[in-house]
This record gives structure tokens, sequence and C-alpha cells, in this order.
């Protein structure tokens, strides 16, 4: 027996324990090398087959997606849509898939005619009523229809629109050193310059983070731009003298949703109708909110 001393001990060595040390070496650097050749011999395998496998897989995915369309759609009573060679969109009862699935059943359905007759839409009308849902449904629904799937609504009649361009919420990019108000600015900017006659535009509230008479001259603008440049708008706005600014063009209509204010309580219909709103309700909304009386 030998002796090796360590460090902190002694370690005791035979001729048997030698032999099985290097036994087990052996034994460890030949199943890498045996992992190794399995490796190798998969990947000429695989990369022999490559092409199929690539294939396969598109194939899967494809089903996949098709199959959740279906799902989706027989679950939630979606409807097939129809596309025509005319660049219009016409929805007859759209429904905002998320927040119907959310409301269980409840949710209230609207319709939209855009076509080269009926291009703007103005929408004015009360927070809280529907606004924002609205648009982003119809927004929903064409994306849905182009990409293959039935859609949540009663019926669908479109046309092929090469983009859809939004500009919703209100936030900021600091470390970018933009303000909630340039970042508007600038997305404002970018849609203004990628938006053709076959655009979908959604401009949900514009020249808010400015002084109340700018802000409506630059939303009053940029409406009229897009007039110019023949894309399909929806575009929701607070300024509620923008109707009027536009009342002779015949491309551009005014809707609003329908909203009672009874025994102090707002009633949203969330349905949509034909004119401008004349109340905001902010005051409204503000006390249902929370806001202290005093405040009110």
């Amino acid at each position: 027996v030998l002796i090796k001393k360590m460090s902190n001990k002694n370690r005791y060595l035979s001729d048997i324990t030698k032999k099985l040390e290097k036994k087990f070496y052996a034994a460890a650097e030949e199943t890498e090398l045996r992992e190794k050749r399995i490796y190798d011999l998969i990947l000429y395998l695989a990369g022999r087959e490559v092409r199929s496998i690539q294939n396969t897989a598109e194939h899967l995915s494809e089903l996949d997606i098709l199959t959740s369309f279906a799902k989706q759609s027989d679950f939630y009573n979606w409807c097939e849509p129809e596309f025509t060679s005319d660049c219009k969109l016409e929805i007859i009862g759209a429904r905002h898939p998320v927040i119907e699935n959310k409301k269980l059943g409840s949710f209230i359905p609207n319709d939209i005619t855009l076509n080269s007759k009926n291009k703007i839409f103005i929408i004015t009308g009360a927070n809280m009523g529907g606004k924002s849902t609205y648009m982003r449904q119809i927004a929903i629904i064409t994306l849905l229809a182009h990409i293959g799937s039935h859609v949540p609504a009663d019926c669908v009649i479109m046309g092929e629109f090469d983009k859809i361009l939004t500009r919703i919420g209100a936030s900021d990019d600091l470390a970018n050193s933009c303000s909630t108000f340039m970042l508007e600015m600038k997305e404002i900017s970018y849609i203004l310059e990628k938006a053709t006659d076959k655009s979908l535009v959604l401009i949900d509230e514009i020249g808010r983070g400015t002084g109340y008479h700018e802000g409506q001259a630059l939303a009053a603008s940029i409406l009229d731009e897009f007039t110019r440049k023949n894309s399909y708008v929806l575009f929701s706005t607070h300024f509620s003298e923008l109707p009027s600014v536009f009342s002779s063009q015949s491309q551009i209509k005014n809707i609003y949703p329908k909203v009672f204010y009874l025994e102090k309580k707002l009633i949203f219909l969330y349905k949509f109708e034909k004119g401008s709103a004349k109340n905001n309700f902010a005051i409204e909304v503000a006390e249902m909110a929370g806001l202290p009386d005093n405040i009110i």
C-alpha cells in the first residue's frame, strides 16, 4: 500500500485502486467520445432531412394557427369575412373579442361603413362611452380578416388594406428626451408619412399635451391632411368644435356613443349614432372615479 500525503490528509493507494482509477477515467473519456459520435450522427441525419423537417414544422404551425382560428370562431360565433376588389370596410355587429369574453355575452355590438364616399369618421363623446373600444375592435377585425381568420361580427365585407396605423394612448420616452406630447407628435408624423389611400388609420386623441387652442389647431390641421391623403380614418377627439369645422366636407361623417344623464347618474349605452356629442361629461366621470365632493 502506498501513502500519498495531501495538504491536510493522507491518501492510501494500492495497485487495485490505481487500476480502478485508470479504468474510470478511461470510461469517462470513452463515454464523452461516444456521445460526440452519436451527436454528430444525429446532426448528419438531420442535415439530410432539414428541408423536410422545416416543411413539416411549417405545416404544423399553419395547422396550429388554423385550428386556433376555427376553435375561436366556433366558440364565440365569429363570421367569415368577405373580401372585395373595392377598398372599403362594412361591418355589421362588430365586437371586441377580449372585452366580450370578459363581459360574458353582455357586449354591445356596433356597425361601421367606410367607403370612397365616407372615408373619415370624427368620433366625439363622453369619457368611458366606448370610443376607444369601438376603434380598436374595428382594427382587430380588419387584422384578423387579413390573416385568414373569422372575425367577431355578424357580417363583414372589406377590401384589402395595405396597413393599419394607430396613435393610441398617452406615454412618454424620457430616456430619449421625448415628453408625452413630443412622442405623440412623432407618432403622428410617422403615420402621416406612411399613410396611403388604402390605409386604415386610428387616431385616439391628438393635441392633448399642450394648450387647448394649439392642440385644437393641430388636430384640425392633421385631420385636414388626412382628407388630402384620402386615407380611411377613425378620428376620436374631445375637441367638440372639429365636427363643425369640417361640416362642409362630405367624406367626413360624425358619430358619437349614446349617453344618458339621469338622476345624477351616467348611463352608458355603448351604442354609436350619427352626429356629434354635445357634452363630454368630464365632471360626472370624475365624480364616478371618486373625486371628493368639494372638488366636484
